[in-house]
């Protein structure tokens, strides 16, 4: 799926679901990234699914707590329930949209999931690929 935020790639052979967030995610609002985390899920219970990589190096939503909270009661449990284990995430130069994205995934839900943060795309391939 590739929409004005961000371009996603499935690695069926590995089965990881991966997404690239352009520029225009540092801007984009929560409704439109509640509607493309949506579509993590969705995918992610209709396809073979075991690790997500987000790269966020371009840029990214800064995620308010109330959408953290959001994410770890109607987002974490479904990655979970559909088999996803593994997420590895570049993180964006913007300080606040990278302390908000660790955020989310110290909540309760979020914290069953096995998520690192990287610096770089090949470092968290590597990660995802140790299986």
């Amino acid at each position: 799926m590739t929409s004005e935020y961000w371009e996603t790639t499935y690695l069926p052979e590995k089965r990881i679901y991966a997404v690239s967030w352009k520029p225009t995610a540092n801007d984009m609002g929560a409704q439109e990234f509640k509607r493309h985390i949506e579509h993590l899920a969705e995918f992610a219970e209709k396809n073979p699914v075991e690790a997500m990589l987000g790269d966020s190096s371009l840029g990214h939503y800064t995620i308010p707590t109330d959408i953290q909270e959001w994410h770890d009661s109607a987002i974490a449990p479904r990655y979970l329930a559909a088999g996803v284990r593994r997420i590895a995430f570049v993180l964006p130069e913007d300080l606040f949209a990278a302390a908000s994205l660790e955020q989310a995934f110290e909540e309760a839900n979020a914290s069953a999931l096995e998520v690192r943060f990287f610096g770089d795309r090949e470092q968290a391939l590597r990660f995802l690929a140790q299986g």
